[in-house]
């Protein structure tokens, strides 16, 4: 997007003019140190609102159960149909079905033409996942072996995929992997024949345009589609994420980028390194797919729970929306199966149910939309997507516009002795404050403790496939660890933030610091941004120490013991526990600790120390 067509290109240009007089203000030796601080403070604060702005990519992520409706309804609102078919299964572009059907992530964009282009997994990868696959054959346990969207493409690229016949005059469907399983009867053998059947080394493609015109474009993409996602296309490899491109603006009344990102379905587990990133992409709008019955679906709330859990309410208030996919007449049926005269009436029974379950987790207020792909408009929702992005822009824009005044108002009133005296007193009531926040409380849970919660939710073949690679599997062992960190330095600061959320609301609201109200409000502002730096240290940090666990012995042990009629889920929990009880992960528990206090002083309560600190002290009392 070029710059004249930015739809805040004036704010944006009035913003740098600014910054640039802030910048020369900051350079000037007679401005008193207390009134650089504050200069200083919207100077940053400027520069990082306008480097918001500055970008105009807006994802639009969906996320949902496999199965819930998630790809239909993507289809259907974004017109990715083909219209002259009649079934809706055959008018969807993407592939869908009775769940487990997309394989990996798939991203749609605006571009001059149909195309699709695939990022690969690599040789190893898929390696993995036919060791996995060939497992299944030789195991008694149904939970042993691979996703159902990942068996199908095996089979498929391996020539083994199911065969229907008659005999007798009745259908039989014979299972060619089966019969391969017994001829070798020796699962190495058999994962050397598919590898060599797959020849991944010959599946270079990665891209493909439209340009046979004999099909519509539309048809071209649906087909093309369907055989790289079923791994049908000889020449393309397994693909970890598909993008594709089409012809037309994915939100008409909307001036962004927009990019649609269809997540794979969620799977038992809602805590998923993918979906993650995307919630903490700031541009994202983050839309939670539910069925009707049951809205909002438990893995919809487990999600909502977990970004609580790790500190992203905010993300929850401004970037969440719920997107309910009821299949037809489901909507007619009201409570307690009592019939309703339309489906908006439906509609309206089932937000107020929805909003009294989603109090719990802060998201009563988050907007809800519902949409039945065999007959709903999708006209409304489309606007409603584009006035989220607005009104999540519109919020930064407001921020730039107090900042340029506040900015002024520092500038052309910089020796007022009024301004310091209210200053010093905000100064007194920070520095009061913080003194209760210094210490950090101790931590209620442990590391362990929070991922043996989360691997009791885990699916059985997942934990399996996790264990089979030490670890390094989604959710990898790491992230889980990453999560954990970052939640026990959630629930431990959490005090101190809505403590002095509390203080700087009430003074704002006090009118005889009004000459400090620009400063507080910009403090305000930062509180979050400060608090979410100290948590993602936190993440990092613990990622780092215990990386040491990817070469951990129990993982084989557990292994070994896969499959012999015991707990496994627990014996992996029991092992990991006394993983981090052995002398060295323990003293690297209390190290953490004491970092997490470090970080704590260092990220969040030194840059409001800075602020506060009074320098100038006659120069108060002069003014008092």
């Amino acid at each position: 997007m070029t710059q004249f067509q930015h739809p805040q290109h004036q704010i944006l240009t009035n913003a740098k003019i600014q910054l640039d007089c802030a910048k020369y203000f900051l350079s000037q030796d007679d401005v008193p140190n207390l009134l650089k601080k504050n200069a200083n403070l919207y100077a940053n604060s400027l520069e990082n609102e306008i480097n918001y702005l500055s970008v105009v990519d807006h994802p639009i992520v969906f996320i949902g159960d496999i199965g819930v409706g998630k790809t239909t309804g993507i289809s259907q609102l974004f017109n990715l149909i083909i219209e002259q078919k009649k079934s809706l299964q055959e008018r969807v572009i993407l592939t869908t079905g009775a769940g487990g059907t997309t394989i990996c992530e798939v991203s749609i964009n605006s571009g001059s033409n149909y195309s699709i282009k695939v990022e690969p997994l690599g040789e190893d990868q898929v390696q993995l996942l036919v060791n996995d696959w060939v497992a299944k054959f030789f195991s008694k346990d149904q939970n042993v072996g691979v996703s159902k969207e990942v068996d199908r493409a095996i089979r498929n690229m391996a020539n083994l995929a199911f065969k229907r016949k008659k005999i007798d005059g009745k259908l039989v469907v014979e299972d060619p992997a089966v019969i391969l399983a017994k001829e070798y009867n020796d699962p190495e053998l058999m994962i050397k024949e598919v590898s060599q059947r797959i020849d991944y080394s010959v599946r270079s493609q990665n891209e493909i345009v439209y340009s046979d015109h004999e099909e519509t474009g539309e048809e071209w993409l649906k087909s093309n589609f369907q055989e790289i996602n079923n791994g049908v296309k000889p020449d393309f490899p397994l693909p970890q994420r598909i993008n594709i491109t089409i012809p037309q603006s994915l939100l008409p009344s909307s001036p962004y980028d927009i990019e649609i990102i269809d997540t794979k379905g969620i799977d038992k587990t809602a805590i998923r390194e993918d979906l993650t990133e995307w919630v903490k992409n700031p541009y994202s709008i983050i839309v939670l797919c539910s069925s009707f019955n049951s809205a909002p679906d438990s893995s919809i709330q487990q999600f909502l729970e977990y970004l609580n859990e790790i500190g992203l309410q905010k993300v929850i208030q401004e970037r969440v929306r719920l997107l309910v996919l009821p299949r037809p007449d489901e909507a007619l049926a009201g409570d307690a199966g009592e019939m309703v005269e339309s489906a908006e009436e439906g509609y309206l029974l089932k937000e107020t149910q929805i909003r009294d379950r989603l109090q719990e987790f802060g998201a009563s207020d988050i907007q809800i939309n519902f949409f039945n792909a065999q007959s709903d408009d999708s006209q409304e929702i489309l606007l409603a997507f584009a006035n989220h992005i607005e009104d999540l822009r519109h919020t930064h824009v407001k921020r730039l516009n107090s900042l340029i005044s506040a900015m002024n108002e520092l500038m052309e009133n910089p020796d007022s002795q009024l301004a310091l005296a209210s200053q010093h007193f905000v100064n007194q009531s920070l520095q009061s404050s913080i003194k209760h926040y210094n210490r950090l409380p101790f931590a209620q849970n442990t590391i362990p403790s929070y991922l043996a919660k989360e691997i009791e939710k885990t699916h059985q073949r997942t934990v399996w496939a996790m264990v089979k690679r030490n670890g390094d599997w989604d959710p990898s062992i790491t992230f889980l660890i990453g999560y954990a960190s970052r939640a026990i330095a959630q629930q431990q600061s959490k005090k101190a933030l809505d403590g002095l959320n509390e203080l700087l609301t009430i003074l704002l609201d006090n009118s005889e610091l009004a000459t400090t109200h620009n400063f507080l409000q910009q403090l305000l502002n930062n509180l979050d941004l400060w608090h979410d730096t100290f948590l993602n240290e936190i993440e990092d940090f613990a990622k780092l120490i215990f990386q040491a666990i990817a070469n951990a012995d129990f993982w084989g042990e557990c292994l070994e013991i896969y499959g012999q009629g015991l707990q496994f889920r627990k014996i992996v929990i029991d092992s990991i526990e006394a993983w981090f009880e052995e002398e060295t992960q323990a003293k690297l528990q209390e190290g953490f600790l004491q970092v997490v206090q470090a970080l704590w002083e260092q990220k969040f309560l030194e840059p409001i120390k800075e602020l506060c600190q009074d320098e100038e002290t006659e120069e108060y009392q002069e003014a008092a």
